[in-house]
């Protein structure tokens, strides 16, 4: 069996790095022994770009689609794909010249961009397109969407089996905490005196401009220092859902000022608990709990796909 993946965006946003390096880790758990292959479609989005930057526009024979030439059995898309901004675009088109070929989707960890009707029943022409073999959600309000258009199991953001695979905690020089602020303004009372440092992560490498330069600051290309670094945190201050997930699957306190709907995946946490500061936490036995259950009711389905 030949089991296709497709990439993010990793230096666009590093949270989407979080999203593959979890997923892969999940189809390990369910396609075991298989090979999971690795494609996307950013060099396209690249070449965009940077035609848009330049105001200069090359031919269309200066693009590479991967997706020409490989097959597998099924394809993966994992995040946050049930949205208007995917539809017509080459990570779309990409999908549905798989499914022409026989090639079997599955949504893993699905959620959306704003949860518009329109937005909901934009997807739900994709799934009469494309019919996928499963949807697993990352929130509950994209399981409720789609659960009566293609087979699904409620689920949570495939970033939760990151630490499936990488578990960075360690001993430390001195403590710090995170503070991760990118998409509204650091609140002022984080730059005043504190108890611990203050590390400040940038997790969209690509836009970071000097504007962005703040004391503290981590920037890196790879996802790994990003990980280490919330692993570690005394606690974690930020309005990114995925520095928020990474933290808590490592047993960090985290404060997650919620600024759009993309937060609805947080919540599908169960037993996500407040402690006395008002920061969310979760139990690591349950939250194991719910991510074996899941990994069961999928290799379940998929299995009984195989027997029919």
């Amino acid at each position: 069996m030949s089991i296709l993946y497709f990439n993010n965006c990793w230096f666009t946003n590093v949270g989407e790095a979080f999203i593959d390096i979890g997923g892969m880790a999940l189809l390990k758990k369910i396609f075991i022994d298989e090979e999971i292959v690795n494609i996307s479609s950013m060099n396209t989005w690249y070449i965009d770009a940077i035609q848009k930057k330049e105001n200069s526009f090359f031919s269309v024979m200066e693009y590479l689609n991967m997706g020409e030439y490989f097959l597998g059995d099924y394809v993966i898309y994992s995040g946050m794909f049930a949205s208007e901004d995917f539809i017509g675009r080459d990570s779309y088109n990409m999908l549905i010249s798989f499914v022409d070929r026989g090639v079997k989707p599955i949504f893993l960890g699905l959620g959306q961009s704003n949860y518009s009707l329109k937005e909901t029943k934009k997807f739900i022409e994709l799934i009469d397109r494309v019919k996928p073999a499963l949807i697993v959600s990352r929130d509950d309000t994209t399981y409720n969407n789609f659960k009566d258009y293609a087979p699904s199991i409620r689920g949570i953001d495939c970033a939760f089996w990151v630490k499936d695979v990488y578990n960075p905690r360690c001993k430390l020089n001195k403590k710090y905490d995170v503070v991760t602020y990118n998409r509204s303004p650091e609140p002022e009372k984080y730059s005043t005196q504190r108890k611990n440092d203050v590390i400040r992560a940038y997790h969209f490498q690509y836009n970071f401009r000097i504007k962005n330069v703040k004391q503290n600051l981590l920037i890196s290309d790879t996802p790994y220092d990003y990980l280490t670094l919330y692993a570690n945190a005394d606690c974690v201050y930020t309005d990114l859902v995925h520095a928020t997930i990474a933290s808590l699957q490592y047993e960090r306190h985290v404060k997650f000022e919620r600024v759009d709907n993309r937060g609805l995946a947080i919540d599908a946490v169960e037993n996500l608990q407040i402690d006395e500061d008002g920061l969310l936490f979760v139990n690591a036995q349950s939250l194991e709990i719910q991510k074996k259950r899941i990994v069961t009711e999928i290799k379940n389905f998929i299995s009984n796909i195989g027997n029919t």
